[in-house]
């Protein structure tokens, strides 16, 4: 509901959804307060219990100021918790399910990511050296950012005036860029509408300009969690695959619908089996 709404403000000309009139604005205070719920009865748990556990959570309850040396408060780990939880979960979790999608459609990619997992990890758990002997996974999951970039579009605005290839951008100004659509410039991705993992190569990457490839952004203002996300996502497909096959149903029709990460409309069905 949050990310529907903040889609809705983006695009809104005038953005009159954050005023007391208008029912988004009272349906994202409902989906905030109970994500604040959510979060904070967590929060007050561990610090009941002091139960200590080597997760996220835990890394900011230790967390202390180098100066003063103080801890968090309950208000700044719900900040740090809740941008991780939906920054580092939806964009991930929507990449996960397009690259399902693509090895139930791509039987020879399939087959070639689960040889390399088979050789690599065999039924064990990937550690960290072993997922950078996954080079062909990387490459899958890299082709599958370049056609369904989670982020489709995002925005920079101009701290002062410049000028763009001839266009005057006035500070100020919000400049939308699109991953979606620079990622199917022929120019530099012939035949952008084929899925081929092989335009990842090492070659093939220093054949492009560096930003021809923008899956997190781009310049000091990069996504953050780029290296943990393909951690992830290498880390969820290597063991899904090394214990199910996922299907896509056969003739289930699937509409991409761009809110603030590109989805599947109404889902993908898929039937799971052993591998």
């Amino acid at each position: 509901t949050m990310l529907e709404v903040c889609e809705r403000r983006v695009w809104a000309v005038p953005d009159l959804h954050d005023k007391w009139f208008s029912p988004m604005y009272w349906r994202h205070r409902s989906a905030h307060a109970a994500l604040d719920r959510i979060v904070y009865d967590i929060i007050a748990e561990r610090r009941r219990t002091g139960e200590v556990q080597f997760d996220l959570l835990g890394m900011l309850l230790d967390a202390r100021d180098a100066e003063t040396g103080e801890s968090m408060s309950d208000t700044q780990l719900r900040d740090e918790t809740t941008t991780l939880l939906v920054t580092g979960h939806e964009s991930t979790a929507n990449a996960a399910m397009w690259i399902f999608f693509i090895l139930s459609r791509y039987p020879d990619i399939e087959r070639r990511v689960r040889e390399e997992i088979a050789a690599v990890c065999g039924q064990c758990t990937p550690d960290d050296g072993q997922l950078r002997e996954l080079t062909y996974l990387r490459m899958v999951i890299e082709e599958v950012l370049r056609v369904y970039p989670p982020a489709w579009t995002t925005s920079r605005t101009a701290i002062e005036d410049d000028n763009i290839l001839g266009y005057p951008v006035d500070a100020g100004t919000s400049v939308m860029i699109s991953p979606y659509v620079m990622h199917r410039n022929p120019r530099y991705w012939p035949d952008p509408e084929v899925f081929d993992p092989e335009r990842h190569t090492p070659e093939m990457k220093e054949s492009r300009p560096k930003f021809a490839y923008i899956p997190f952004g781009g310049g000091p203002r990069n996504c953050i969690g780029s290296n943990f996300a393909m951690m992830e996502l290498q880390l969820v497909v290597a063991m899904v695959a090394q214990r199910y096959r996922v299907t896509v149903v056969e003739g289930e029709k699937i509409e991409r619908e761009a809110i603030v990460s590109i989805r599947p409309k109404g889902g993908i069905n898929v039937t799971i089996a052993a591998a």
